[in-house]
């Protein structure tokens, strides 16, 4: 990172120097700093996830330095942010903006400056022993305080018509207040967020291997919510102590309708989680899941936010039944808009998002909806106007001139 010193020997160009007093200076300095440093944040975090999967090497080392480094550009952003409020910038200022636009861009990377779930003792181990304290939902739960995404199964998400409902009550029922075993595998001990990637067992993995009893199928909860038709399985995540073939044998009778009478019918979609109507009835499920009817024509109807809605006849007849959709997105309309400024490289800012320098020709910008477009320029009084792209059109904002301060 850059240092104390190194920001004291950084030169502004001579021509600068002109229309700048010495506080513009130092400010400029400090701009110069944030953006180097969040450069070298930036590359550090893309290269040690890349290596990681790429070399699946100790997976506490891709945190090695992320938390300090952090913790560093964001006391140098709370330091130029001082330096500019007891200097009395104007709040309107360039370097306010960027000050913003900078600390949206840390915030979205506050996930990765977090801890991991696990320690190394814990990852030498190969499992973490403790009390479930905590039930998410029908595959996710905390052990000891940490967050386990139970590995090789999917239960509805919280929050949807079948997330809140029997999958959670059963998992509750199983491990809430006892004694469970997380077995991951050391290779993927934690998956995407972070959580930690197992196979949860009841009962006390310290004592005894427990997926190594004859009767492991009646405490192992991974296979039980299958068996139970209360989740269904998948092939996310590597897991040295999932047997893929054993979940998905489980998973084969939950196939077949409840009542005889009735042919079961499966519904997938891309994107997942669209509702599910079935001849104008909401069924209160959503893909991917299943619905039992009566052999024969029925009207179907799968909705997901954002797409267009898929209607359609189908003919369910005995045996397998699968209905795959892909519901195409709803186009966003958008307008392009053209910018010029007096003098010419003025930076552009929309919305505290920078946007490069101007000139900026056929810039696209969703359509219908106000955007505040702002000129910044050191020496220059800056400038925003307020817009409103119109779909299929482009609009020339010209800001000329920028008045010198």
């Amino acid at each position: 990172m850059v240092g104390e010193e190194e920001l004291s020997q950084i030169r502004i160009p001579t021509d600068l120097l002109e229309i700048e007093n010495p506080i513009d200076a130092k400010a400029r300095q400090w701009l110069v700093r944030i953006q180097t440093n969040f450069w070298q944040f930036d590359a550090a975090v893309r290269t040690r996830v890349t290596w990681f999967n790429d070399q699946h090497y100790n997976p506490l080392k891709v945190y090695e330095g992320i938390l300090p480094h952090y913790e560093a550009i964001m006391s140098d952003l709370r330091e130029f942010k001082r330096y500019l409020d007891d200097n009395g910038f104007p709040l309107n200022s360039s370097y306010y903006q960027y000050y913003d636009a900078y600390m949206k861009y840390y915030d979205a990377y506050a996930d990765v400056a977090k801890p991991p779930a696990l320690v190394q003792e814990e990852l030498d181990k190969g499992r973490i022993v403790g009390i479930c304290d905590k039930v998410d939902d029908g595959d996710t739960i905390f052990v000891n305080g940490k967050e386990v995404r139970l590995a090789g199964i999917d239960s509805a998400e919280k929050g949807t018509y079948s997330g809140s409902g029997p999958a959670t009550a059963r998992m509750k029922e199983l491990v809430l207040g006892k004694m469970v075993t997380v077995y991951f595998d050391p290779h993927s001990p934690m998956e995407m967020y972070r959580r930690v990637l197992g196979a949860v067992y009841i009962g006390n993995g310290d004592e005894e291997e427990l997926y190594r009893r004859d009767d492991w199928k009646d405490i192992f909860v991974n296979y039980i919510m299958v068996n139970e038709c209360l989740s269904s399985p998948n092939n996310k995540g590597r897991n040295m102590y999932i047997d893929h073939d054993e979940i998905k044998a489980a998973y084969e009778k939950c196939k077949i309708a409840e009542l005889p009478t009735l042919v079961r019918v499966e519904f997938k979609s891309k994107p997942t989680h669209a509702m599910i109507f079935v001849d104008g009835q909401d069924t209160h499920r959503i893909t991917p899941d299943h619905w039992d009817m009566l052999p024969g024509k029925h009207e179907i109807t799968l909705v997901a936010d954002g797409c267009s809605s898929h209607h359609e006849t189908i003919n369910v007849a005995r045996g397998k039944n699968e209905i795959y959709r892909i519901l195409p997105p709803i186009p966003t309309a958008t307008g392009n808009i053209n910018i010029f400024t007096t003098p010419q490289d003025c930076d552009i800012i929309i919305n505290d998002m920078p946007q490069g320098v101007a000139p900026i020709i056929g810039l696209k910008e969703v359509a219908n909806e106000l955007i505040n477009v702002t000129a910044v320029k050191e020496g220059y009084q800056s400038r925003t106007e307020q817009v409103i792209p119109v779909a299929g059109r482009t609009l020339t904002l010209i800001f000329d001139p920028l008045e010198k301060i």
